[in-house]
């Protein structure tokens, strides 16, 4: 569970990092 504890939000900070960068690229 340390996982949704404290890397949940990293996780969501990275994905819309990626999907950001993907539309940037564009």
């Amino acid at each position: 569970m340390d996982i949704l504890s404290g890397g949940l939000l990293p996780a969501i900070f990275i994905a819309m990092r990626v999907t950001i960068g993907m539309f940037c690229t564009t």
